[in-house]
This record gives structure tokens, sequence and C-alpha cells, in this order.
């Protein structure tokens, strides 16, 4: 009976998923609650299938469904809002932020 429950809630779990895009790489952080360690990985720029490819393998280590709810940041600046409507697209939760001038 514990088993099944535990599944559930793991099925209920949610990925929270860190960006920071830079010109050449992004670095990507993942945990699924708030005193776990991040797990982190770089990708290209810009690589929408390494991007999805990084995010199935998280669900996988942190024992989430594949359809787990992913919640994801990242700061818009140079990349503007295509990565925004891809993980929209894509059933993520996206809180973007628009970057600030240093003016």
């Amino acid at each position: 009976m514990r088993k099944a429950a535990t599944r559930r809630a793991m099925r209920r779990a949610e990925l929270y998923m860190a960006i920071e895009p830079g010109e050449a790489k992004w670095n990507l952080g993942f945990k699924t609650a708030p005193a776990q360690p991040v797990r982190e990985r770089r990708i290209e720029a810009r690589d929408a299938a390494a991007l999805m490819q990084e995010i199935a393998q998280a669900k996988r280590r942190y024992g989430l469904a594949a359809d787990a709810r992913v919640i994801a940041c990242y700061e818009a600046g140079r990349e503007g809002f295509w990565l925004y409507r891809f993980l929209e697209a894509q059933g993520a939760r996206v809180a973007s932020q628009a970057q600030r001038s240093s003016a």
C-alpha cells in the first residue's frame, strides 16, 4: 500500500527548472524540493532538443512521471520570449523576468 501511495505522490510532484541563458551555453538547474541539491547541467544555447532531453533525464533522475509538471524560470534578456512560448507549448509553467537595464 505504501509503494502505491508513493508512486501517486511522485506522479503529482513537480520539477523545478532554472535556466541561465548565455550567448553560447545555457546553464540549467533542476530540483523537486527546496532543500534538495540542485542537479546542474549545461547545454548549447538555443538547443531546444537538448533542453527537452535534459528535462526528461531530470524527471527520470528524480523518479517523476514523464508527464510531471515543469515549473521553469529564467531572465528573458537576449532570448526574448521565444523560450517562454516554447516551454509553454511543451506544457511547462514558466515565470520569466524581463532583463533590467543597468542604466
